[in-house]
């Protein structure tokens, strides 16, 4: 939003139906701080949603998941509105079993339990070789009794998950899992105070419940492969994420993820960070999403970028080839500033360049008449449109002399 105000936009904001208390204070506190003109919240359900799409926007930018996304951008379609979506995605985690894992497993749990796994960039599941696993899972549980020393259920360092639906749905993968818990599950579960406790589970084959989608809740999978190969070949065949971790020190391995997978966004050591990086868009691709925001980023995507052109008269005396009647001389003058295709490169199948006459727009001593054209005019223009910069005074005089700084 501070993108579109940026960019002088008025704003209307839907907030979410799941979160009632939040989207109630920032309905109470936003008129009190924003012009009511031309900011303004909205809460509700699917009416009030549906009621908001079938209005004529200049844009929309929708965070949520990849069916309701779908929704918004075929209403969209009607108005031909143009739309930012920022959906949800299976992040997978690639895991190289020479890298340092306590590091990787501090990390890993730290974005995996964020806001209890309710975050659109939480690593979903961790492709490691077979023959690590049990070494990585030791160095998992290190970094989870370190995190909660008393027990996740003592812990106030973990929120809730935001509704009883979403708690159902998350006990409902846990019990149709073929893996092992290792730690957590649901012995601590409570459906009234929406608590799950922090998961690892381990052994999670292809086709497990746990690997149907975004999971969106503090369930960690472990998935065992032959070699990451098979982990890379797995997430291919599968909608494109909206970021992709790797942990490794390997360069010919980060060059080989980054070069043979899709994702909006793709961290190396570490995982969610990127979001935090001024400078980086952020945003999905395919199934996750397009267009980008954040930053400047989000400034682009609520402006549009208009050409705009003010052509004085005098202009019409070096491009009067334009005008009709058309004679030959009027093609060759055309020709004179008409770009040049390069000359191929040597290749199979394409041999040797040949040799041209020099100028980069036209060959001989035309070349000079021309750039010295293109040069007055670019002058005329700066001066038409009220420019002042530096100019070798020598030219200032010639181009008096002939007339061509006057404005039209």
């Amino acid at each position: 939003m501070a993108g579109a105000i940026a960019a002088g936009c008025a704003c209307v904001v839907k907030m979410s139906e799941s979160t009632p208390s939040v989207s109630g204070l920032v309905a109470e506190l936003f008129p009190k701080y924003m012009d009511q003109d031309l900011f303004q919240i909205v809460n509700g359900g699917i009416p009030e949603t549906s009621k908001l799409l079938e209005l004529q926007w200049d844009h929309i930018v929708f965070t949520g998941s990849t069916t309701v996304g779908k929704v918004v951008a075929a209403a969209a379609a009607k108005h031909l509105t143009p739309v930012t979506l920022e959906l949800g995605g299976s992040n997978p985690v690639f895991f190289d079993p020479n890298y340092d894992m306590d590091v990787a497993a501090r990390r890993l749990l730290w974005g995996r339990f964020m806001n209890v796994g309710q975050v659109c960039l939480s690593p979903n599941h961790v492709f490691v070789p077979a023959s690590a696993q049990d070494r990585f899972i030791e160095a998992l549980s290190r970094a989870y009794d370190a995190f909660y020393p008393e027990g996740a259920a003592k812990s106030d360092s973990l929120s809730r998950v935001v509704t009883t639906a979403a708690f159902d749905r998350l006990k409902g993968l846990l019990d149709r899992t073929q893996g092992t818990v290792v730690k957590g599950g649901l012995a601590e579960a409570d459906r009234e105070g929406r608590f799950i406790p922090p998961t690892i589970v381990r052994d999670v084959k292809e086709g497990d419940a746990l690997l149907e989608g975004e999971i969106f809740g503090p369930i960690l999978p472990i998935v065992p492969v032959k070699d990451l190969q098979e982990g890379i070949d797995y997430t291919n065949a599968r909608p494109h994420p909206l970021a992709a971790y790797l942990f490794t020190n390997d360069a010919n391995l980060k060059r080989h993820v980054m070069e043979n997978t899709q994702s909006g966004a793709i961290d190396c050591n570490d995982v969610c960070v990127h979001m935090a990086v001024p400078g980086l868009p952020f945003g999905g691709v395919g199934n996750s999403g397009y267009g980008a925001h954040t930053g400047k980023f989000s400034f682009d995507t609520f402006t549009h970028h208009r050409s705009a052109v003010d052509s004085p008269a005098w202009v019409d005396r070096f491009f009067s080839f334009r005008f009709p009647p058309y004679n030959e001389k009027k093609l060759q003058q055309s020709q004179m500033i008409a770009p040049k295709i390069p000359a191929p490169r040597p290749g199979p199948g394409i041999g040797p360049a040949k040799p041209t006459k020099s100028g980069l727009l036209v060959s001989g001593g035309r070349s000079a008449v021309v750039a010295l054209g293109v040069l007055i005019f670019a002058l005329g223009i700066r001066r038409s449109l009220g420019y002042e910069g530096w100019v070798p005074p020598a030219l200032l005089a010639f181009a008096s002399r002939l007339g061509l700084l006057g404005r039209s």
